[in-house]
């Protein structure tokens, strides 16, 4: 054997090794440059208000003091019992205490369902498929508290929601895309979770927080401005008198409607870029849309006859995104929905102006939509008592009466 053949023989092992070798990274780096990625899940958490607060005022100077939230207090017993109560369940978007998904409901378990959140959460998804076909479908949750007139209760339960969010979270692949959707003070409870990421630093972060009807309290106010929350959209109305009127659970003793109003009295920063104040109007009237029909299902203040026994709150999709999408949004602004029975239009206004911002229109796909969803409802939706918007409603009356005497 020559000494050329002894040479060749020991370099074709090794160029066969170098051979295989850039097979192997040219394989593997095709595999980690198209390999599927994880699609990042969207998951939406409705959190409900304050349950009956006319009740505080039955005990005026705990609960200005804010010492109601005690397992032997006479108030926080009676609100138990209404929270507790079926007819609580009947007509908003409300499950059991601390974060439940909400199971997908066959057609059947519709139709015999009585709970709102049977009708509000299709209907919810429903319109957010027409917002964006193409995002991934929702996954959804509500968070259920007590629902005390009391701040202390309110930071106490928005802790526990930042634990469990933070909990949920860390059964995906990929983070998910997380919006919270409230009404009145649970609104107050999303906030605390700024308070609770500043001192448990679990890198919780919410992309949107939509809230409706808050009331804007200082306390929290400042909150909404942390970088747990991407953008922070408050829908508010001038026909809502209750948003503003807690001075009693909070220890300022004022209450706004815009985050604002409270950040205009603070020269020392500038006003954050991600909190929005986004004033409703529905047909050219600033009194339409109300504390109770934003929420709640089947009031007799209709604001729409096509929307009608749903509330508001489930044009969310749209009502967001028409508001997020618009460049240079300014912290106040108005939304102004109109139709005609054939078109739906959605214009965004500086607040007091007619100039527009950004209009977007919706045709027959949505009026097809709503009335399959309203007649549906209508025809499958069968509460104990029709929801008249009013405290001394057939329902609410029973309701009390039970907690008050049962």
């Amino acid at each position: 054997m020559t000494q050329n053949s002894k040479i060749s023989g020991r370099l074709l092992p090794f160029a066969a090794g170098l051979f295989s070798l850039a097979v192997m990274i040219t394989l593997g780096s095709y595999w980690l440059w198209y390999r599927p990625q994880p699609t990042r899940e969207r998951i939406v958490i409705f959190i409900h208000g304050t349950i009956h607060p006319e009740l505080g005022l039955l005990n005026p100077v705990d609960t200005l003091s804010d010492s109601v939230n005690t397992v032997s207090h006479t108030y926080r017993q009676r609100i138990a019992k209404i929270r507790d109560n079926p007819l609580t369940y009947e007509d908003q978007t409300i499950q059991d205490y601390g974060l439940k998904p909400i199971e997908q409901l066959t057609d059947q378990e519709l139709a015999e369902h009585t709970r709102g959140i049977a009708f509000i959460i299709p209907a919810y998804d429903a319109v957010a498929h027409l917002a964006d076909a193409t995002a991934p479908k929702n996954r959804y949750y509500t968070f259920g508290w007590l629902g005390l007139m009391s701040n202390g209760s309110r930071k106490e339960e928005g802790f526990k929601l930042y634990d469990a969010l933070c909990d949920e979270r860390a059964k995906f692949a990929v983070p998910p895309h997380i919006t919270i959707v409230t009404h009145s003070h649970g609104g107050n409870v999303a906030l605390w979770l700024a308070q609770a990421e500043k001192e448990r630093k679990r890198g919780l972060h919410i992309d949107s927080l939509i809230l409706w009807g808050t009331p804007v309290h200082r306390s929290t106010a400042y909150h909404a401005r942390a970088d747990i929350f991407g953008r922070v959209v408050s829908f508010y109305s001038d026909g809502d008198w209750i948003q503003g009127t807690d001075v009693f659970s909070t220890p300022e003793r004022a209450c706004k409607k815009r985050f604002g109003d409270w950040y205009a009295t603070d020269t020392d920063q500038p006003a954050p870029q991600q909190v929005h104040d986004i004033r409703l109007m529905a047909n050219g009237s600033k009194h339409l849309v109300d504390h109770r029909n934003m929420w709640f299902m089947g009031n007799s203040n209709t604001i729409f006859d096509w929307l009608w026994p749903l509330p508001l709150v489930i044009l969310t999709p749209l009502l967001a995104q028409t508001t997020l999408q618009t460049l240079e949004l300014p912290g106040q602004a108005e939304l102004h929905i109109g139709t005609d029975g054939a078109t739906l239009t959605l214009t965004l206004r500086p607040e007091n102006e007619e100039a527009s911002l950004h209009t977007v229109s919706y045709g027959k796909e949505f009026f097809d939509l709503m009335q399959e969803l309203a007649e549906t409802t209508r025809q499958d939706w069968h509460p104990t008592h029709q929801n008249s918007g009013s405290l001394l409603s057939a329902k609410n009356g029973k309701v009390l009466w039970q907690a008050l005497f049962g």
